[in-house]
């Protein structure tokens, strides 16, 4: 590395190594209690995981992937994709090894788990843009906490009286499960959470750089007189 060139962005900000602990940690713990207290030791049969048909952990993928988006966008100045894309992969990689041993133990598809953590992942980037939205139309940051968590409420339990499977809580166990119409009715809201985020950001941005354009103008100097 020369001389006075800056230094590399570390892919985890030290502001962020909270928020991926506790991700990590909630994951276990969540996969110990559901997967790891059988009955009887070593029989899966008689475990916690099984009398809920191996859905305990599985409920609890998309709220977590869904908070850790949250707190990405609370604590990243600018939500790149590059640097996006490199914190999804993280958290893919901390939940992976829960995500294999459900699958080796239940005998679910590789394929299925593929894509139940493709699914997290599309819940992780749209929550980090809805943050990210939130941040730039909500200055206060306890009214700013406050909304977040209740749009991510609504997002998660709003859609569970509907006959469709469009509730994240209840599609990541359709997938695991390999229901390919609950995979597409699943990526409704969470598509449209990041394209409406996306479309009001891009929106603002536009609005406020015309502003500064129209302001410009106006102070730019005295205009000739003839």
């Amino acid at each position: 590395m020369f001389i006075g060139q800056p230094l590399p962005e570390r892919l985890l900000p030290e502001s962020l190594v909270p928020s991926f602990q506790r991700f990590f940690l909630l994951a276990g713990v969540l996969f110990a209690v559901g997967t790891l207290t059988p009955v009887t030791v070593g029989d899966y049969s008689d475990s916690l995981e099984a009398l809920h048909r191996g859905r305990l952990f599985l409920w609890a993928l998309s709220p977590l992937f869904a908070v850790l988006g949250l707190e990405v966008a609370d604590r990243l100045a600018a939500l790149r994709p590059g640097r996006l894309a490199g914190l999804m992969l993280l958290g893919w990689a901390l939940v992976t090894p829960f995500v294999a041993a459900s699958a080796r133990w239940t005998g679910a598809a590789w394929a299925n788990s593929g894509l139940v953590l493709a699914y997290a992942g599309v819940v992780f980037v749209s929550c980090a843009l809805l943050g990210a939205l939130l941040e730039t139309v909500i200055v206060l940051d306890e009214r700013r906490f406050v909304t977040k968590y209740l749009v991510l409420a609504m997002i998660m339990a709003g859609p569970l009286p509907s006959p469709l499977t469009l509730s994240p809580l209840v599609a990541v166990p359709e997938i695991w499960r390999g229901h390919l119409v609950a995979a597409a009715t699943g990526l409704v809201i969470p598509v449209a959470t990041a394209l409406l985020s996306l479309g009001v950001m891009g929106w603002k941005a536009h609005s406020r750089s015309s502003g500064e354009r129209a302001v410009g103008a106006d102070f730019g100097g005295p205009s000739e007189e003839r």
